[in-house]
């Protein structure tokens, strides 16, 4: 990367919201995106596919991919949650 690449990387960074970096061992994957969530969002899940790719057998895959639904489960369950529980303590203030 020359500099001019990277100044221009770095001001575009610098105007995002979001960025995400992914490297991969083995020259599998390298990709850097910042600004549209739902790209973001496909090279999270690709890099998670692949690393979950890596793991040695199949139960250990399914082990490893439900335990991250579930934490995307509570994560989305947690958020939902969050504008009752700003309620309840305003409730509980008077």
């Amino acid at each position: 990367m020359t500099t001019e690449q990277a100044e221009e990387l770095a001001g575009r960074l610098a105007e995002s919201d979001l960025f995400i970096c992914v490297t991969m061992k083995r020259g599998r994957s390298q990709e850097a995106l910042y600004g549209e969530t739902y790209k973001l969002i496909g090279v999270a899940f690709n890099t998670l596919l692949s690393a979950i790719d890596e793991l040695e057998t199949t139960e250990e895959q399914i082990a490893q991919i439900r335990t991250c639904i579930m934490f995307l489960n509570d994560a989305r369950i947690a958020k939902e949650k969050a504008p009752e529980a700003a309620v309840t303590a305003l409730g509980a203030k008077k």
